[in-house]
């Protein structure tokens, strides 16, 4: 359990110290925390996932999230030929690699992607 300060606009002081739940599972799986969400934020993690883990997350987020929930999230464009990733794994330091590493993923991919999951 990590303990974050946050400002709660509907709290009467200014700040409320709240218990923050975090879950490393490799799968993406939000369900551990048994909520909805109202945002998914994935800074950094499509500049290292697979397309499958891609829609692992999006398929997620249409369970796990509430009807006004948003998803945030940041990818390095694959604007060359070749510079799409098509391999099945994580790629970059986690808790299987210590080496660096990025992928790149064409923005029609995920805007096809978004479309066949029937996302918001």
């Amino acid at each position: 359990m990590e303990t974050m300060e946050l400002n709660n606009p509907k709290s009467d002081s200014s700040t409320e110290i709240v218990e923050a739940e975090v879950d490393y599972n490799a799968d993406f799986d939000t369900s551990v925390f048994g909520v909805l969400f109202d945002a998914f934020l994935c800074r950094s993690i499509w500049t290292h996932a697979s397309k499958c883990q891609i829609e692992t997350m999006l398929d997620n987020f249409l369970r796990d999230g509430t009807s006004r929930a948003f998803f945030l999230t940041s990818y390095l464009p694959a604007n060359l030929p070749g510079e799409d990733y098509k391999g099945t794994q994580y790629r970059g330091r986690s808790h299987k690699c210590n080496v660096p590493a990025e992928v790149k993923h064409r923005r029609s991919w995920i805007r096809d992607a978004t479309i066949r999951g029937g996302y918001p």
